[in-house]
């Protein structure tokens, strides 16, 4: 079930988004009502606003007349009750799907009073036709055969399930008899043979035998804990098919589970990062700096552990982007260091740590680790792996291909290093 924080931003989330509007409004009963796939002859019909029942008129005080009318206000009491509550409920689930549409679609919401002609707007021109949808499903299943890197083949596997469920609901040929199982087995046949090689023969011997074969949540579920045994019988982590080392310990990632944001040094709920009072190039055009506030956060900064410190001062560096003489400096770590301060193959990292903004490369490192975000090209693949450092263990923000520059008597080459770290 996806979470509530999906915001419809693109008709690519349209599915996500219906699915929570729809939980929410089954939960509160009136989905039947404002369902946008149901025309206004098929659509529940809303509870009347009950009208309250005048009491018998004065020269009719009879004791019956009295009991008839005190009936009639008690079932009046009982159906504004429902009433009331329907009411607000629609009313409860209208402002969520405003608040949870993107901002450039709100042009879709002005001057919609109701929930279900808001769903029925926002379907009409937000949500994919079906055509659209499976022309996306398909070009996705085609990738999805590709077996991926080991870091992700867990969200590989789940993507296999949720494919096969969207391809059902749209009656997709993929979809349709053994095809699913046979495309899984084969995407596995060039890593794993033995595992596909079974599997394989085995629904040939059973589509033999008339016996149904296995599905491909029974696949992806046999693989999955096949995989898992094996790497805990090597003593890896499960969700990493190698773990990754650094100075001979392994890495493994995070077991706590996220943290909630604490307030900034300037008093607001954000990342470091992202605090224009820190980082300068998060200043909106036309921002003014409150000097109350910037007298606070270099008070607060003065008074920080020296870590903290280090931290924040390599965000602002990182933020202020690959600077024109970044080439010189990727030439330092190339050049003969000073023996007579430094053992050989070793860098001092106490401070001034010159190399700081220079990459060492070496050919026997099985991860290469940047500490800005410059060095990349291209999209930083997000991880919750740590690795161990000089200090102790420093999270890894993502893996992605790094650009670096190698100076030599022949002018400046350019080297491209896949899967490398950014912390």
């Amino acid at each position: 079930m996806p979470t509530e924080n999906v915001i419809l931003s693109s008709p690519t989330v349209w599915e996500s988004w219906i699915q929570i509007i729809q939980a929410k409004a089954e939960r509160k009963g009136i989905w039947g009502i404002i369902d946008p796939s149901k025309t206004d002859a098929h659509a529940d019909e809303m509870l009347p606003e009950p009208t309250k029942p005048a009491p018998p008129a004065a020269d009719d005080s009879t004791f019956a007349a009295q009991m008839t009318w005190k009936m009639t206000y008690d079932e009046y009491k009982d159906n504004k009750v429902l009433f009331d509550k329907q009411k607000e409920s629609l009313q409860d689930l209208r402002i969520f799907i405003l608040q949870t549409v993107d901002t450039k679609y709100t042009t879709y919401t002005y001057g919609i009073s109701s929930a279900r002609d808001l769903l029925a707007k926002l379907k009409k021109s937000i949500a994919p036709s079906d055509e659209a949808r499976r022309n996306e499903i398909y070009n996705l299943w085609q990738k999805q055969k590709h077996y991926p890197a080991e870091r992700t083949i867990e969200k590989w596997l789940m993507d296999w399930e949720t494919l096969y469920s969207d391809a059902s609901r749209l009656q997709l040929p993929e979809a349709i008899g053994n095809r699913a199982q046979i495309d899984f087995l084969l995407s596995l046949m060039g890593k794993h043979p033995e595992f596909a090689g079974y599997w394989r023969q085995e629904m040939i011997r059973r589509t033999d035998a008339k016996e149904s074969a296995p599905s491909l949540a029974d696949l992806v579920s046999k693989f999955r804990m096949q995989r898992h045994e094996k790497l805990a019988s090597q003593g890896k982590d499960s969700h990493s098919a190698y773990a990754t080392t650094l100075q001979g310990q392994e890495i493994k990632p995070k077991t706590n589970s996220p943290r909630a944001l604490t307030p900034c040094l300037c008093g607001e709920t954000h990342l470091w990062r992202n605090c224009p009072y820190i980082c300068a190039k998060k200043r909106p055009t036309g921002w003014q700096m409150d000097t109350g506030i910037q007298g606070k956060v270099k008070k607060a900064l003065e008074q920080q552990h020296p870590k903290n410190q280090e931290r924040i001062r390599k965000m602002q560096e990182e933020f202020k982007g690959p600077t024109p003489g970044a080439i010189s400096a990727f030439a330092v770590a190339f050049s003969a260091p000073d023996r007579s301060s430094t053992p050989p193959a070793l860098f001092s990292t106490a401070p001034p740590y010159q190399l700081r903004n220079s990459v060492i490369l070496d050919s026997g490192a099985t991860t290469h680790v940047f500490n800005a975000a410059h060095w990349f090209t291209g999209n930083i693949e997000q991880t919750d792996i740590a690795c161990y450092t000089g200090k102790g263990v420093e999270s890894i923000t993502g893996f992605g291909t790094a650009k670096i520059a190698l100076e030599s008597s022949n002018g400046i080459h350019y080297a491209m290093l896949s899967d490398s770290a950014y912390i």
